[in-house]
């Protein structure tokens, strides 16, 4: 139906090993995603963005790798285990932001197998559908798919190479095994990837985009991988995630409203007249199933808006973009399709792959950063390196205040240590999500009698209360040890904290 080989797709069910055939088209696809991961992060919409959301997980990997995301159960830490052996935190966090960009690129092909094997022609959806999202997303949703921690990216290619694992072995056990155990981190890594994953599946199977049998097996290794990932996140989880809904009109309004806030309602307009008239110009059966998959996300838009999770976090545009990324990525598939019968040769398609790519890069992400080599953002840049600073110069193990500070500033303190001051202390958090590395801090306050400790805030009640609900222990501050210090222009608390086992754990 097309002209090119680089396009080439026939009717006939594919081959099982049909994507892993040409290993050339395989390395080049992986080439581009690390191109992606490596220049992305460089750009001026991304460059130096890091949060405390950001930063705690070069934290996690460097002081103490838990199963899951501190205080949650859902989210493995699949990333920053694989950064575990790289024990300065910066470099640490920059393979993390690596990592997450490389999965968030390649996270298309999780929608696009099903519809096409050709690894080539998957290349090219797959960069088209990151280009179009750049350009039709506001920098808080671009943010959020790339570089923040998010690992929905990361569960969708570790989804599909599940899919390809039992494919490629229909009847060998060891192969079923492997997409089991693939599957399994896919889950762990991100549960929610079932409200996509499953509805795909059962797609498939209606329409026969792949061979029934195969998604019929492919289905019950998923049933079994979401019943593991549920009971390791049982055994191993920190927190249980808030479960629930609040069904009303308000909250699917709120949800609704918060996805426009950050696309561009125009730009999304236009791309889907456009993908539409392609798939009906090209086949009847991709239009439909095309349709019916981006419609299903609209709906699951709204159905997730009424989660008490997503209310009780205002509606955050991240826990939305898996589908705008699932709808994106069918509309360029219907382009791509379209593409493939005026595409003249070869060297003009991957011409055009170029050009795509530059727009991504130029206009999208706006080109190279001047302070690309910066990871956290401005807000609390100078602000966590000034405090960082005053906690090593003053001794200070304990930084006390708000999640959204002082984890910058214990990732600050960490990198002025591995770069310039080996002979510094460690340096611990006591605020949100800090109560993992309790005992650990614990056990220095016995041993040293008390631990000397920066608090952000000017109370020593504040501090007291702040730092015991953080970590879940009993505070009390030595009299005579407060003293009064101003960084970056704010008053902040020096003293001396000894902590125990909250009365409940003793």
């Amino acid at each position: 139906m097309n002209h090119l080989g680089i396009f080439k797709e026939t009717a006939e069910i594919p081959s099982p090993t049909a994507l892993l055939h040409n290993r050339c088209d395989v390395a080049f696809l992986i080439v581009v995603a690390i191109l992606a991961g490596l220049t992305f992060p460089l750009t001026n919409i991304l460059a130096g963005t890091q949060d405390a959301d950001g930063v705690i997980t070069a934290l996690i990997s460097t002081q103490k790798l838990t199963w899951y995301f501190w205080g949650q159960d859902r989210f493995l830490n699949f990333i920053p285990a694989l950064a575990i052996s790289i024990v300065d935190v910066e470099w640490n966090l920059r393979f993390q932001i690596f990592l997450r960009t490389f999965f968030a690129f390649l996270a298309p092909s999780g929608v696009l197998y099903f519809f096409s094997q050709s690894v080539k022609f998957l290349t090219f959806c797959v960069v088209l559908t990151n280009c179009l999202l750049v350009l039709t997303l506001g920098s808080n949703a671009v943010f959020n798919l790339y570089v923040v921690h998010n690992p929905f990216g990361t569960s969708l290619v570790l989804f599909v190479l599940s899919l390809v694992l039992s494919r490629r072995g229909q009847r060998q056990i060891v192969w079923q095994m492997a997409a089991l155990a693939i599957g399994f981190l896919a889950y762990a890594t991100n549960m929610a990837l079932l409200v996509i994953a499953l509805p795909l599946i059962a797609t498939g199977f209606c329409f026969s985009l792949l061979p029934r049998t195969q998604l019929l097996r492919f289905f019950i290794i998923n049933l079994l991988c979401i019943a593991l990932a549920y009971l390791h996140s049982r055994l191993y989880g920190i927190g249980a995630t808030p479960a629930g809904a609040s069904f009303s009109w308000q909250s699917i309004r709120s949800g609704y409203a918060a996805v426009a806030y950050n696309v561009s309602v125009g730009g999304w307009g236009i791309v889907a007249l456009a993908a539409i008239s392609c798939g009906v110009y090209s086949s009847k059966r991709d239009w439909l199933v095309s349709v019916l998959i981006v419609f299903g996300c609209v709906v699951l838009i709204g159905v997730l808006s009424c989660s008490v999770w997503v209310q009780l976090n205002g509606y955050n545009i991240r826990y939305f973009l898996t589908f705008l990324l699932v709808g994106m990525a069918c509309f360029s598939y219907l382009l791509c399709r379209a593409a493939s019968r005026v595409l003249l040769d070869q060297r003009f398609a991957f011409g055009v792959l170029a050009i795509v790519l530059a727009v991504t890069w130029f206009v999208g992400l706006h080109g190279l950063s001047r302070s690309y080599t910066e990871l956290v953002c401005p807000p609390f840049r100078g602000f966590a390196s000034d405090v960082a600073s005053t906690a090593i110069d003053n001794r200070a193990q304990l930084l006390i205040g708000d999640y959204w500070q002082v984890w910058p500033v214990v990732f600050e303190a960490h990198a002025q240590n591995d770069n310039h001051r080996s002979d510094q202390l460690p340096v611990y958090g006591a605020a949100y999500r800090g109560d993992v590395l309790r005992e650990r801090i614990l056990r220095l306050s016995r041993r040293k009698h008390g631990i000397q400790a920066l608090c952000l805030l000017d109370s020593v009640d504040a501090c007291s209360r702040t730092g015991a609900e953080a970590l879940h222990t009993a505070m009390s501050v030595l009299p005579g040890s407060v003293r009064a210090v101003t960084v970056a222009s704010r008053r902040m608390l020096l003293m001396t904290v000894m902590l125990e086992p909250a009365a409940s754990d003793r």
